[in-house]
């Protein structure tokens, strides 16, 4: 998965495990460094995130209420993302936050576009995808997490 414009600001980095924790403008999360260069305490970076590649609908990517707000967040079970799916409009090829539909193509492979915040949008896989998935805002687990620079 990778999030346009997703820049996070590096808060520590262990050696010894490779994990990372990172601040963004949609939460903090510590997550699996998948770099040689080591990132430094202070030092922002525009990220890619290396996750899971399916997730099912219904258990993994949930509907949640609009008014929760989008985010990233860990806890025992993994990583949340929290955001809106978006759309297609019939002669159009770019998804944006009123298209209203997902392409044949995108429903056959169960790929969908998550947006988080105002400016981050990211591609992500579920088998089950729904037809009218297009404007649900919906939390995603993810249960593996690696970062890269970009």
């Amino acid at each position: 998965m990778s999030f346009e414009g997703f820049r996070v600001q590096f808060e520590s980095f262990d050696p010894d495990t490779g994990v990372v924790h990172v601040t963004s403008a949609v939460g903090s999360f510590s997550a699996v460094w998948a770099d040689d260069r080591e990132p430094k305490p202070g030092d922002w970076s525009y990220i890619e995130f290396d996750t899971d590649p399916t997730c099912v609908w219904g258990v993994d990517v949930v509907e949640v209420s609009p008014d929760e707000p989008d985010r990233i967040t860990e806890d025992a079970e993994g990583w949340w993302f929290v955001g809106k799916i978006l759309g297609i409009e019939p002669d159009s090829d770019s998804y944006f936050d009123g298209g209203r539909f997902i392409s044949e193509v995108d429903l056959e492979d169960g790929i969908f576009t998550l947006r988080l915040g105002p400016h981050m949008s990211g591609l992500l896989a579920a088998e089950g995808l729904p037809r009218d998935a297009a404007g649900r805002h919906v939390r995603v687990r993810q249960t593996r997490v690696h970062l890269y620079p970009q």
